[in-house]
C-alpha cells in the first residue's frame, strides 16, 4: 500500500491542475440551458444563416450532436440499426459505430 501512495498523490495533483473541460453536464455547467459564449449576432439575417455543408449518409433520429475537440459526435438509424458517428467540423465522417438494433414500435 505504501508504495501506491505516492501514484495516488500524482493521479489527484494531475486531476486538480487539468485544464477544466469544455461543457460536461446537461444543459451547460449550472443545468439551467445558459452559455457564457461572447461574439454571438445580435439579430439573425432575415434569411436565416447560411448552410455550411450538409450531410448525407448518418440516418435518421432525435439525437442531439456533441461537439468535443473539434468533432461533432451524433446517433443515427441506418435500416434499423443504431450507429454512432464520428464527424470532422468540415462534414466529412471520421467513423461509424454500430451499437445495436434499433428499437421498433409494432
Amino acid at each position: 500500500m505504501k508504495n501506491h501512495i505516492p501514484v495516488l498523490l500524482l493521479a489527484l495533483l494531475v486531476s486538480c491542475t487539468s485544464k477544466k473541460p469544455s461543457i460536461v453536464e446537461w444543459r451547460g455547467d449550472d443545468r439551467n440551458g445558459r452559455y457564457h459564449e461572447s461574439n454571438l449576432l445580435k439579430t439573425w439575417p432575415e434569411e436565416g444563416p447560411a448552410e455550411r455543408w450538409f450531410l448525407e449518409g448518418i440516418g435518421s433520429g432525435y439525437g442531439s450532436p456533441v461537439v468535443e475537440n473539434g468533432l461533432i459526435y451524433i446517433t443515427g438509424t441506418i435500416d434499423s440499426t443504431a450507429y454512432l458517428h464520428c464527424i470532422s467540423t468540415d462534414g466529412k465522417i471520421i467513423w461509424q459505430s454500430k451499437f445495436g438494433k434499433e428499437w421498433v414500435e409494432l
